[in-house]
């Protein structure tokens, strides 16, 4: 007898969930975009909590980077995320308005990531402090 897949594929689950459950999510990510993001949420939103996992693959022409260089990646966002609110934050704390606030977290979130990304570069191939070999 053939199965209907239509009718057997569950995404969604009616369990409750447990504070032990994930979710978890393997792939190359690149580029990551709107419709993983939205993957994500949903399994947060359903208080789960999300692995993702960075398939490693040799680069060629459709994945120009290793999992580990995406890795990279994915931090310097993360951290220019927080950093640009902080910067935000205590731009307004200090007395600048919310638009100058804002224009300076605007600056830096698009000049610090490349500056960040690079020094991370020179880190991992050229600086051995504390790595065996």
């Amino acid at each position: 007898m053939e199965k209907e897949w239509g009718k057997l594929v569950h995404v969604g689950s009616s369990l409750p969930s447990k504070p032990e459950q994930y979710a978890l999510f393997v792939g190359r990510w690149q580029p990551l975009h709107d419709g993983h993001k939205a993957l994500f949420a949903r399994a947060l939103d359903e208080g789960k909590n999300v692995w993702i996992a960075i398939r490693d693959i040799a680069p060629d022409e459709k994945n120009p980077w290793t999992a580990e260089e995406f890795r990279h990646i994915l931090k310097t966002i993360s951290y220019r995320i927080f950093g640009t609110l902080t910067t935000v934050t205590v731009a307004y704390s200090l007395g600048a308005s919310l638009s100058m606030a804002s224009l300076l977290g605007v600056g830096e979130l698009v000049i610090k990531p490349i500056i960040y990304f690079f020094h991370e570069r020179l880190w991992y191939k050229h600086i051995r402090i504390g790595k065996k070999g």
